[in-house]
């Protein structure tokens, strides 16, 4: 039975297949680097034993199915680089670790609801439209990444409350337009070793 299927970078534009809902044994899904567009069909959260999905880099829009939520084994989505602007947190399953929004058209606030999410360690935000401050309330709790660049809309500065975000190994928010001062709580998280806040106006 097929387990992995990766097609791109290519030149195969249309949607998404309905019939990819059939391989019910897949644990990884990927096309990337191709012109795929429209939605991602329903029919792919019959595969119950997916793992990772990645539709990176193609030109997909419209809503994310929240039928996904109901994948358990899904750990991994990565939908970078398309053409998103609705976000909500209906789709993100229980056991998601790795989720990667990147460059899309995500505008408006970042919705709560990340923070419900305890397995989620990986998030990946950079170069959508949010108008929105940090809000460390709403971020997952045990994350290890946060990755917040190029965020143009942004504002606010990096707030004392950074340090609840104990497990935060690597933190990304160059040119993002944040500003004020460095929190020195941001030096109590003991297991941080990547942090890049370049192209701000902090002081």
């Amino acid at each position: 039975a097929l387990r992995r299927l990766e097609i791109g970078p290519s030149l195969i534009s249309g949607a998404i297949p309905t019939e990819f809902g059939r391989f019910s044994s897949l644990s990884d899904l990927t096309i990337r680097g191709s012109l795929i567009s429209g939605s991602i069909p329903l029919q792919l959260a019959n595969i119950n034993t997916l793992r990772r999905l990645n539709f990176q880099d193609n030109k997909l829009s419209g809503t994310i199915p929240n039928n996904f939520a109901s994948m358990n084994l899904l750990t991994r989505i990565n939908l970078s680089g398309n053409l998103y602007s609705d976000l909500s947190m209906d789709f993100i399953s229980p056991n998601l670790e790795v989720l990667d929004l990147s460059n899309n058209l995500f505008s408006g606030t970042i919705p709560p609801g990340f923070e419900n999410f305890n397995d989620l360690t990986q998030l990946f935000l950079s170069g959508n439209l949010f108008e929105d401050s940090l809000k460390v309330n709403i971020l997952p709790p045990n994350l290890n990444v946060l990755q917040l660049n190029n965020l143009v809309n942004f504002y606010g500065e990096i707030p004392t409350t950074i340090a609840i975000l104990s497990s935060l190994e690597e933190l990304y928010i160059s040119s993002s337009n944040i500003n004020g001062r460095i929190p020195s709580e941001i030096f109590l998280l003991e297991n941080l070793y990547d942090l890049d806040l370049s192209g701000n106006q902090l002081s």
